[in-house]
């Protein structure tokens, strides 16, 4: 967020609207910023991930992702809260 706010700062006046598309992307960032901190006061375990299970917990990551995922969680059931985690952990973080 301070890197595109600097840009932008840099050329809000010799070229105002890449200046806008910068101070754009650094909003969006700000509201992901707020959504990673509230999901964190909630506790660290996912709700998701405790109420529907790790393939919404997973859809839920996939879904904030920029780039472009595609997901295919196979499971017979829930697994143990702690594989779980783990594994909900390790994927959020790649």
């Amino acid at each position: 967020m301070g890197m595109a706010l600097g840009l932008a700062h840099q050329q809000i006046d010799t070229n105002s609207q890449a200046a806008k598309e910068l101070v754009a992307e650094a909003h969006t960032s700000t509201k992901a910023a707020i959504t990673e901190l509230r999901q964190l006061t909630r506790g660290i375990y996912a709700s998701v991930l405790e109420d529907r299970g790790l393939d919404a917990a997973l859809s839920a990551v996939a879904g904030r992702s920029h780039i472009p995922v595609k997901l295919d969680v196979d499971l017979p059931g829930r697994c143990e809260k702690t594989a779980e985690a783990a594994v909900y952990f390790s994927i959020a973080e790649a």
